[in-house]
C-alpha cells in the first residue's frame, strides 16, 4: 500500500515537473 502511495506520487510529480517542458518541446521529452 505504502509503495502504490510512492509510485503515485512519483508519476504526479514527474507528470506536473514535466508539464510545461511539453509545452516549450512540441516533440516531447525531457532535455
Amino acid at each position: 500500500m505504502l509503495r502504490t502511495a510512492l509510485l503515485l506520487g512519483g508519476l504526479v510529480l514527474a507528470l506536473s515537473a514535466c508539464g510545461p517542458r511539453y509545452e516549450y518541446r512540441p516533440g516531447g521529452g525531457p532535455p
